[in-house]
């Protein structure tokens, strides 16, 4: 993934969109009862399709998880309807159905190419990393 760090602008608006992830540190005084003062990051990630999600986190670990569940929701919905199906009715997935789904995700992911020759346990874990699912 290509990344860039502090490149957002005085307006707290990403502008290197030759990168997938712009993020950048600020300090900022929360509106507490003490008056708490925190670090964050303001975060942006755009998505293959164009889409960009933005969020502050006091880390940018943070800011990921969150990132990574709005991919996550994205991809999901892209799943065709007798993966879904089968998904909800808790059958298996065969190693060509989940190639094929992270293929439509990622064409020169290694799992969409070389499915034959990868397990099945290491598909599944790919799989439901990039959809947000639990399937065995």
């Amino acid at each position: 993934m290509k990344t860039q760090e502090n490149s957002i602008n005085q307006n707290w608006c990403s502008f290197y969109k030759l990168v997938e992830e712009n993020h950048a540190s600020l300090s900022l005084v929360c509106h507490l009862k003490n008056g708490h003062s925190g670090y964050f990051y303001k975060y942006d990630y755009w998505h293959k399709d164009g889409d960009i999600f933005s969020t502050m986190a006091a880390t940018i670990e943070e800011c990921r998880v969150r990132r990574d569940k709005w991919v996550q929701g994205k991809n999901y919905k892209l799943l065709f309807p007798h993966i879904l199906n089968k998904i909800q009715s808790k059958k298996t997935l065969h190693k060509h159905e989940l190639a094929y789904q992270i293929g439509k995700i990622d064409p020169k992911h290694i799992m969409a190419n070389c499915w034959d020759c990868i397990d099945r346990d290491d598909m599944v874990l790919v799989f439901n990393q990039m959809f947000g699912t639990s399937i065995k």
